[in-house]
């Protein structure tokens, strides 16, 4: 079975647990040729019949693909499983590796051992048999181990696996209303407007429709990588539930 990461912010892995979010758009890549007989993908001319498989997509149908997002270790004791932090706040137990991950799991796990345990030095706590770290002073404060990137997210860290149920290929400005709703876009609190992103990470104003949301949502991730709302990329339209 194909099986590969794709990376997600807080807020979306939340919309999907949250049953907000039931499908992704990613961007086509190359993109797809406008000829004055029709598109040219690679080495193939299309018009809109039968294109997505025309188009191959990597990621198909009864594919999973693992969640990674921000993440750090908060929590390791001996003969303990790692305990992993996520950006909402929410802790849990690092899951155990598959039988063909054991050796790269053991060699990942003391690392994150050594560093975890520097980044507590560093900070200034003091360590009883470098197993037990505590403030000097007797202030509580939030343990001092670094945030991971997403893309530095192991398999068994994750929180959130997919199966993917369809894949379809569109122009991006082709979603409908309803497909926005099941893009993760929420509604603001109190209101019947959906949220407004200006810029990356902000939402600011509310808007009545969750498609013209979705637009600058798109344009606070993709448009500085050339694939903005109003340059309408081809994308695969990627349908999932959780496992």
């Amino acid at each position: 079975m194909n099986n590969h990461p794709i990376l997600f912010d807080t807020e979306m892995v939340g919309a999907v647990l949250d049953g907000r979010k039931t499908q992704m758009r990613r961007v086509i890549k190359p993109q797809p040729i406008l000829l004055p007989d029709g598109w040219k993908w690679k080495n193939t001319i299309f018009h809109t019949h039968g294109l997505s498989e025309i188009l191959n997509a990597s990621c198909k149908e009864g594919n999973t693909r693992w969640a990674q997002e921000p993440w750090r270790v908060c929590g390791w004791w001996p003969g303990e499983p790692l305990l992993i932090e996520y950006k909402d706040g929410v802790i849990r137990e690092c899951a155990s590796a598959m039988p063909c991950e054991e050796t790269r799991y053991a060699e990942w796990e003391e690392l994150m051992w050594i560093q975890s345990t520097d980044d507590c030095k560093k900070a200034g706590m003091v360590a009883v048999e470098d197993e037990a770290f505590y403030w000097s002073d007797g202030v509580e404060r939030d343990i001092p181990t670094r945030w991971r990137a997403s893309i530095y997210m192991p398999r068994w860290v994750s929180r959130l696996a997919l199966n993917v149920v369809a894949v379809r290929a569109e122009r991006l400005q082709a979603i409908s209303e309803t497909d926005a709703q099941q893009s993760g876009i929420d509604k603001m609190l109190n209101s019947n407007y959906w949220k407004h992103c200006c810029y990356a990470g902000a939402y600011c104003y509310g808007t009545s429709s969750a498609k013209s949301s979705f637009s600058k949502l798109w344009d606070s991730i993709n448009a500085r990588r050339g694939f903005s709302w109003h340059s309408n990329p081809w994308v695969w339209v990627i349908e999932f539930k959780v496992l």
